[in-house]
């Protein structure tokens, strides 16, 4: 009658290969998965958005184009990315009227609460530094209408001299095109964006682009950028596209207004159209969005606006920019009268004046170190306007054929950065970016650095960090489904593959000799020797029963060994066999 050997799980897994090959598949498959899991937009999410786009009004969306369906073939063989800006989208109109497609993109891809943006809060300095990365001191759009001392005269917003500051000046869509290898850029009406930058303004415009004109419906404007990127000769992998509402009508009505509800519907409708298109054509999983505004709004009302002329002699000082943030150039031999004044009615008026030396200490301005930036800065506080908001107050009540009145509500931004009002929103859709995810508020500088990961493009230096948004990309640490990180995962999958495949066979290896080299019994039928290896294979009955007297012993021993392993160790010295002893053991065995 022989003894049941003890059962030892660890021994049971070295010695089953096919539990090896397992564990060697779901090793590999840990450690190599996030290299080549490139995007998120899958089939489940993609039939998700189907199901919930519903049927787009065809009255306000009559499409322009006969593109054939299924352009997939014609992308960029580079990642494909584009970018739109709504002027003046708040980051919480979405709770202001139904907005489905916005709501789809938003809940099924990235997004924050809102997006950090520079000071001051107006559309030409912050659309210029998304598409740069730098602080309006660094890319030199100070203010949507600014004076340039070097110059000594203001400059118009259609001049290549207001956008090119400096030869370091260099937005996305060029940069895009400077990489080469096929990379080709496309805007449509972003500001700035149809003037050359570098040196004596010599970097090529982008090979598409079309300048703001207000008449040009949305969907015109959707059915051209599709066709950029579906070309077949040179399809554009970067396409940046401006709609310039709901701005103009929160200036004329105030960001409260039924009037800015409609032009949300109606963006968001645009938003639809563009998704349906994407996925007739089979772009819809293969196409990156991101879809941002530049700043906020505030409601004001005529009543609540600050004469600074009443205050100071206008004759001392030019006045250049325009509410809710003025600058002064002070004549010569007047700064301290000047500032004294402003300073003083200040602790009783809302606004708050600095010297070009104060405003370099508020933090998160990044507003001073730029020649542009003029002597003294006066700021109104949320809510108010200075004298020059009355001339568009004229221009609205005019254009709009509204009847003047002092309870006529209006909206402006350029407040601070740091109060809610005036922050946009962010979100973003596509294989490259995180499914369903929030992330934590950030700048818009940082926009920069992430795009330029995005498509594999060198990093200029810019005032952006990837930091603070690399967690909206599905993968870190290379271009995202670039060949880089499919190169690195399969060299990962075979190093551990061999690795494994080593340590495999160098187990068995052992085994096969302590199985040779030790038996499994005690000739004195004493405790014996300490075994190394503890599975004695006996493949027959007749086998067992020619060494039943000694199983017996081995039993008693292996249990002693399982269940006593701490009182074992204490026999370890003197439970090794001599020399002699262990090949009288060999030879036993072998007979």
């Amino acid at each position: 009658m022989h003894n049941p050997r003890p059962t030892n799980i660890s021994i049971l897994i070295y010695n089953d290969r096919a539990s090896n090959f397992i564990t060697l598949i779901i090793l590999t498959s840990f450690f190599t998965f996030p290299f080549f899991h490139t995007g998120n937009c899958d089939s489940a999410s993609s039939n998700w958005i189907s199901n919930n786009l519903g049927e787009i009004s065809s009255s306000n969306l009559q499409s322009s184009s006969t593109i054939p369906p299924d352009k997939s073939s014609n992308l960029s063989k580079h990642p494909v990315l584009l970018v739109i800006s709504f002027d003046g989208f708040r980051h919480d109109y979405f709770h202001r009227a139904a907005t489905p497609f916005l709501d789809l993109l938003k809940e099924d891809g990235s997004s924050v609460p809102y997006m950090k943006n520079q000071f001051v809060t107006k559309t030409f300095p912050n659309h210029m530094s998304i598409a740069t990365g730098l602080h309006c001191e660094s890319h030199g759009v100070v203010d949507n209408d600014l004076f340039d001392p070097y110059y000594n005269m203001s400059l118009p917003s259609d001049s290549n001299l207001f956008w090119n500051y400096n030869n370091e000046t260099v937005p996305l869509w060029t940069w895009n095109e400077l990489a080469g290898d096929g990379r080709k850029s496309g805007v449509m009406m972003w500001p700035g964006s149809d003037h050359p930058y570098g040196l004596n303004h010599s970097m090529q415009l982008p090979s598409r682009v079309v300048k703001w004109n207000e008449t040009f419906p949305y969907i015109w404007r959707i059915d051209r950028v599709l066709e950029w990127i579906t070309n077949d000769q040179e399809p554009v992998n970067l396409v940046f596209m401006y709609f310039e509402e709901p701005d103009e009508y929160a200036h004329a009505f105030g960001p409260e207004s039924d009037e800015v509800t409609d032009k949300i519907v109606k963006l968001d409708n645009a938003t639809g159209y563009l998704v349906k298109q994407l996925k007739s054509m089979n772009l819809f999983d293969r196409v990156n969005l991101i879809i941002l505004s530049d700043h906020g709004f505030q409601e004001v009302k005529a009543s609540d606006m600050i004469n600074i002329s009443s205050i100071v002699d206008p004759d001392l000082y030019e006045q250049f920019g325009s509410t809710p943030v003025v600058q002064l150039k002070v004549k010569p031999g007047n700064f301290d009268v000047v500032y004294n004044k402003l300073k003083n009615a200040s602790k009783t008026q809302n606004f708050t004046v600095y010297s070009k030396e104060e405003i370099a200490q508020v933090p998160n301005w990044f507003y001073s170190k730029n020649r542009r930036i003029l002597d003294i800065i006066v700021v109104a506080n949320l809510g108010y306007v200075f004298e020059d908001f009355a001339d568009k107050i004229k221009y609205y009540d005019s254009h709009f054929n509204r009847t003047p009145s002092p309870n006529n509500r209006y909206g402006v931004h350029g407040y601070s950065n740091g109060l809610l009002p005036m922050h946009p929103f962010f979100l973003a859709h596509g294989p490259l970016f995180r499914h369903k995810y929030i992330a934590p508020p950030f700048e818009n500088v940082d926009l920069f650095p992430l795009i330029c990961k995005i498509l594999g493009l060198e990093t200029r230096s810019s005032n952006g960090t990837f930091e603070n948004v690399k967690n909206l990309i599905v993968t870190q640490g290379f271009a995202v489904g670039s060949p880089v990180g499919w190169a690195i995962g399969a060299g990962l999958v075979f190093g551990v593959m061999i690795l494994l495949g080593i340590m495999s066979i160098l187990a068995s290896t052992s085994r096969e000799r302590d199985r040779r080299a030790r038996s499994s019994y005690s000739q004195n039928g004493t405790r014996g020797y300490r075994f190394i290896n503890r599975r004695n294979s006996y493949d027959s009955a007749d086998e067992n029963e020619n060494v039943e007297g000694n199983v017996g012993g081995v039993s008693s021993v292996l249990n002693n060994l399982v269940d006593d392993d701490d009182d074992d160790d204490e026999h370890n010295e003197e439970c090794q066999p001599g020399k002699e002893e262990y090949q009288a053991l060999l030879k036993t065995e072998e007979v």
